[in-house]
């Protein structure tokens, strides 16, 4: 159960501990367990080595709750697959074809220069001539529609548009779309024509849905009237959540270098406060009586979670404080891992893919770093400086590997600008709320609209005054999976440590294994070591990044202005090489000398030798190419060029070619002509980015798509 009677024995943090032999946590272990290995797409062998390893376990020591693990995760392996087989609908077909799409807008819009984003919830797909091609089963879009059409989430529209597939990162560990897509249960992107929305119906089962969406607008609106763009933007962010309230983006990339993102991401800070300012409320007219306010938590707790879009941190919250509450009314503690473990599951049950989620999983690290360690240093101590400054760090030690493992940075002011920023946004969530409820009150609406002002006005400033530092975060290398779980449990070991009492032979050797594993590695994935070529997939366009070893990185692109070049500069930047960058015009025919003695520059091709990596990458085909390396990079296929059957005489093993633009009759003819080759064919609009790595003696090449 979630729930236990009496006084806790000893240490708090031993006595949670404890807790890990409850059968749904060992169950909930187990499906983090098969969700791993499914979407880590680690091989299969090693799970049935491990399943094996473990009914041996089983069998020897007659331990139920070896079994009940054993059961977690192969069920839950096989829940992915059957959830990503009968729930995930495929559109495969409707691909980069117009259709008209119908549906119901799911989301609230999120406003780009350009266009608006939302979600729309398919029920037909129809053609131009009105033939139904698709019906019955609801599947999520992304719709990039214009900017200038108005709707409400719950409405019924069609709107004409191309299907596409969402983008990967252009290059390891920049943005991917897709991925971050995938996290939200979305597998397309619909390009809609401007002007093609089409309303058709508001239909009952969506009042609900339209009465929360008018709310939050309502309420969003209320700060208005005498709070600039940017203090509207912090304040509402602060009460609301990034979610259902999005920062501007300057302001927004200010706060994520200073560390204080989870201020303005709606989450168990915010329930927390809701549900403290309530009882407290009935306990100034001094009312002892707990059903009465933890109902009314309920649903003030409910409908604030409505309001912040139901994100999965505040979902998160929002379950864990409705079990407190519960425990609180029927005098029981809530366990902590238990707690956690249920609600884990039942996002799970919902959809695997919600375990993808990286605001779920930040929130859950925070709070057991709060939960568990914080609270052991603080115990009864009520300074609020020593409060926050313990708060802040211990969530900060659970979070930092996992945002180097997503975003490859660290936020060195994270522990001092939380110091000044906490108080001031629990003022202003505090202030804010008090403001939404007396409202229509003139004089204490005033003192509350000149005391959010002033609260909006301060944090800016403090979030400015931080910003304006140089060293306020650092860039990390890439860390694979496998070195983020080791670095996870070397600081559990270290935490336990500094808080159990854990004989020094076994830290010792635990610290020794930990570290082995973890020097080894780090040392098998280090990839620095390695010539590194990036072919990229640029619309109509060559795109081709090179990255010698301690050399500087040359870029190779048929236009040099193009805005991809700034991503680049960011790839350098998260792999620690040098920013400054090497460029070459490839429509240059002319020789030129790169400062790379692995590299030499022809008029028809650049050859790239380095150890056993032999790589042609020609120019263009005007003339006849011979080659005899391992790898060819052809050109862009233009129409004007000759067939590439009278072209090429080539030996390679792979030829890398740019499929990424807008095909000729002659193109696809030279498509089939190298399909029927005995050399293998790459195509980049099917691969997403290739990468060549090699070591001088072995050479890894890796397709985005895999």
């Amino acid at each position: 159960m979630a729930f236990a009677d009496g006084r806790m024995v000893g240490s708090r943090l031993i006595s949670t501990l404890y807790e890990w032999k409850n059968p749904i946590v060992i169950f909930c272990f187990g499906i983090l367990l098969g969700t791993t290995f499914y979407f880590q797409d680690i091989k299969q062998s090693i799970l049935i080595t491990l399943c094996s390893l473990l009914l041996i376990i089983f069998i020897a020591s007659k331990k139920s709750k070896i079994i009940l693990l054993l059961l977690a995760i192969v069920l839950s392996f096989g829940y992915n697959i059957i959830y990503s087989k009968l729930c995930t609908v495929d559109l495969e077909q409707y691909l980069d074809k117009e259709h008209v799409y119908i549906g119901e807008i799911a989301s609230t819009p999120e406003n780009s220069r350009f266009y608006k984003k939302y979600e729309l919830k398919v029920i037909d797909i129809v053609d131009l001539t009105k033939r139904n091609l698709f019906q019955g089963r609801n599947t999520r879009v992304l719709i990039n529609g214009s900017k200038y059409e108005e709707y409400e989430v719950g409405d019924i529209v069609q709107i004409t548009g191309n299907l596409k597939r969402p983008k990967t990162a252009i290059l390891p560990g920049l943005f991917n779309e897709k991925q971050y897509l995938l996290s939200k249960g979305i597998n397309y992107v619909l390009k809609a024509k401007n002007g093609t929305l089409v309303f058709l119906d508001t239909p009952k089962r969506t009042i609900l849905t339209r009465t929360i969406y008018r709310l939050r607008e309502k309420l969003l609106s209320i700060n208005k009237t005498f709070l600039s763009k940017e203090r509207l933007s912090i304040a509402n962010g602060i009460i609301f959540g990034s979610k259902a309230s999005p920062l501007e983006g300057k302001l927004k990339e200010k706060i994520q270098i200073t560390g204080l993102s989870h201020i303005t991401s709606a989450s168990g800070f915010n329930v927390s406060i809701l549900a403290a300012g309530i009882f407290a409320l009935f306990n100034l007219f001094n009312y002892r009586k707990k059903l009465i306010p933890t109902l009314i938590c309920f649903f003030a707790v409910l409908i604030y979670s409505a309001i912040a879009d139901f994100s999965p941190s505040i979902i998160r919250a929002t379950v864990f404080i409705i079990f407190l509450l519960i425990g609180n009314l029927f005098d029981k503690r809530m366990k902590t891992l238990p707690g956690i473990s249920l609600i884990i599951i039942g996002f799970f049950i919902v959809n695997p893919m919600n375990l993808l989620d990286i605001g779920l999983q930040l929130s859950i690290l925070g709070f057991l770093g709060l939960d568990l360690f914080a609270s052991e240093v603080l115990k009864d101590n009520k300074n609020w400086f020593l409060t926050i400054f313990y708060q802040s760090l211990f969530a900060q030690i659970m979070v930092v590997p996992l945002i180097v493992f997503y975003f490859h940075n660290i936020q060195l002011l994270g522990l001092i600008s939380n110091l000044a920023a906490v108080p001031l946004a629990s003022l202003i969530l505090i202030t804010g709320l008090i403001n939404l409820t007396v409202n229509n009150i003139p004089l204490i609406n005033h003192i509350l609209e000149r005391t959010l002002f002033y609260l909006a006005d301060f944090f800016i400033q403090w979030v400015n005054f931080l910003s304006a530092f140089e060293y306020k975060q650092i860039f990390l290398s890439n860390i694979s999976f496998y070195t983020l779980v080791i670095i996870y449990a070397m600081i559990l070991i270290l935490l336990f440590k500094l808080f159990i009492d854990i004989s020094n032979k076994v830290f010792i050797i635990l610290l020794a294994i930990l570290t082995t594993l973890f020097i080894s590695i780090y040392t098998y994935t280090d990839s620095s070591k390695y010539f590194k070529i990036f072919f990229i997939p640029s619309y109509n366009q060559d795109t081709i990044l090179i990255l010698p070893p301690k050399e500087r990185a040359i870029y190779l692109s048929t236009n040099l202005r193009d805005l991809s070049l700034g991503e680049i500069k960011s790839f350098l930047i998260l792999n620690n090489a040098p920013s400054r960058i090497i460029t070459y015009n490839l429509k240059n025919n002319l020789p030129a000398i790169f400062p790379s003695k692995y590299i030499t520059n022809n008029k028809a091709k650049i050859t790239i030798n380095y150890g056993t990596l032999t790589l042609d990458i020609i120019k263009d085909l005007n003339e006849p190419i011979e080659s005899k390396s391992e790898y060819i990079k052809l050109p862009l296929l233009n129409k004007k060029d000759p067939p590439l059957n009278r072209t090429l005489n080539i030996n390679s093993r792979v030829t890398i070619i740019n499929d990424y633009k807008r095909l000729s009759n002659k193109s696809r003819h030279d498509i089939l002509w190298l399909k029927s080759q005995p050399f293998k064919s790459l195509f980049l609009s099917e691969t997403g980015t290739i990468s060549l790595l090699s070591n001088g003696k072995k050479t890894f090449l890796i397709k985005q798509e895999d």
